[in-house]
């Protein structure tokens, strides 16, 4: 898995968790930033090539301030992994927030992209959730905190992009541990 948010937003993230729970000020987080640029060109975007997936968070259009549970986010989904059939909940769900199609990678190569909008619907986001769940019941236990996250004012919030995000990679670690390899 590959993680690749918008670059303004990984920037906001970052300058976030270092100045909140590391203790840096933003002066020390932006030098280190500028520092670290060329070792994220040079080392951390080149893996993007070789990812199963590519998750990427992007605030909507409409909000583009949103840094939490409301951004949009698309996975790029390489056949080099048998993903889940979500097709009982794509279908009936271009306009309520989630769109699956066939598209090509920046590197040219035929990739499936799932499109989750910030504003999906609960009752959309809850059945592809649902639908998750039960394709890995082995991973139940986890089911409270999935989609969960600590928001800008420090409390707990839900975020339905992130769960479904958080569920997909899931997927794919359970099956895996199965023997369900890529191909």
């Amino acid at each position: 898995v590959y993680t690749e948010p918008n670059e303004n937003l990984r920037i906001k993230w970052k300058t976030r968790r270092d100045c909140m729970e590391r203790g840096y000020s933003q002066a020390e987080v932006s030098k280190s930033l500028s520092k670290r640029n060329t070792d994220r060109e040079d080392f951390v975007q080149p893996q993007r090539t070789f990812a199963d997936m590519v998750v990427s968070f992007y605030p909507p259009e409409e909000r583009t301030q949103e840094t939490g549970a409301h951004l949009n986010v698309r996975h790029t989904l390489r056949p080099t992994l048998p993903h889940p059939d979500l097709s009982p909940i794509l279908e009936a769900g271009a306009k309520k927030g989630l769109r699956l199609e066939l598209a090509r990678d920046i590197d040219g190569k035929p990739v499936d992209v799932l499109e989750i909008a910030g504003n999906v619907d609960d009752e959309r986001a809850s059945a592809m959730e649902n639908l998750l769940w039960e394709l890995i019941p082995e991973a139940q236990h986890l089911r409270q905190s999935v989609g969960t996250f600590t928001d800008e004012s420090n409390k707990q919030t839900l975020s339905h992009p992130l769960a479904l995000s958080q569920l997909m990679i899931t997927y794919h670690v359970v099956k895996a541990a199965l023997g369900h390899h890529a191909i």
